[in-house]
């Protein structure tokens, strides 16, 4: 069994939709329980990830596509892989995807960008506000496991800890000053004689502005925080 199926199968279980699907017929919460491993394996591979083609997929790249189709369905898994290497987003793994996947000379900017494609798909979600921290999470946990399966280096690793550490300070940085902007904007500063409409369409930008650079702050810390934990393990 590929280290990404398994990786998957211990991360999340099989929905009460799923399982519906697969019983014909309403599931129950019981049944969903007594689900045994072989047989969700089986329902994992036959509607996620042989529809991603994971056994053709190169190390990480797999885990990526593998973990999108489970949480949106395999044809958004596909695109957002897909959308990491640069080539048509159809969301079908065909011979155009399969030979860009294996032919990457970079797969950790792969991996980063495809990641980074399904988390903002997930933040224009209604329920992000909800559950955007465990989502995030789960983006940046199979982020770092999938740069540590397709680098097996610890020094990629380490080095993509250290680029998160410094990308969650620039956006700390960014939203410092656009909430400075944003203050100075509220106390008049320079701007006596503005009318006050465009003052305070200033300070809703600032606002704006700043809040985005907290929310990927937060995000680049998880992304960290899945580096160490890959480090450690």
């Amino acid at each position: 069994m590929s280290p990404a199926f398994t990786f998957v199968m211990n991360l999340t279980g099989v929905t009460i939709g799923t399982l519906s699907a697969e019983l014909g017929r309403p599931a129950t919460v019981q049944d969903v329980r007594d689900l045994d491993r072989r047989t969700a394996g089986r329902i994992y591979r036959a509607k996620y990830w042989d529809r991603i083609r994971g056994d053709d997929l190169p190390a990480g790249f797999d885990l990526v596509a593998f973990d999108g189709a489970i949480n949106s369905g395999p044809a958004r898994g596909a695109k957002w892989l897909q959308r990491g290497l640069a080539v048509p987003a159809d969301g079908r793994i065909g011979p155009q995807t399969l030979a860009a996947a294996n032919g990457a000379q970079n797969g950790v900017a792969v991996i980063e960008k495809a990641c980074a494609v399904r988390l903002g798909f997930l933040q224009g979600l209604g329920s992000f506000r909800t559950f955007g921290k465990g989502w995030g999470r789960r983006v940046a946990k199979v982020e770092a496991r999938a740069v540590s399966m397709w680098s097996g280096s610890r020094a990629t690793l380490a080095a993509q800890e250290r680029r998160a550490t410094a990308a969650r300070k620039q956006q700390q940085t960014n939203a410092t000053a656009a909430g400075a902007g944003g203050g100075a904007a509220a106390g008049g500063g320079d701007l006596a004689g503005v009318p006050d409409v465009v003052v305070y369409g200033i300070l809703a930008v600032a606002v704006v502005a700043a809040v985005y650079a907290l929310l990927k702050a937060a995000h680049h810390a998880r992304r960290r925080d899945a580096y160490r934990a890959e480090l450690e393990a």
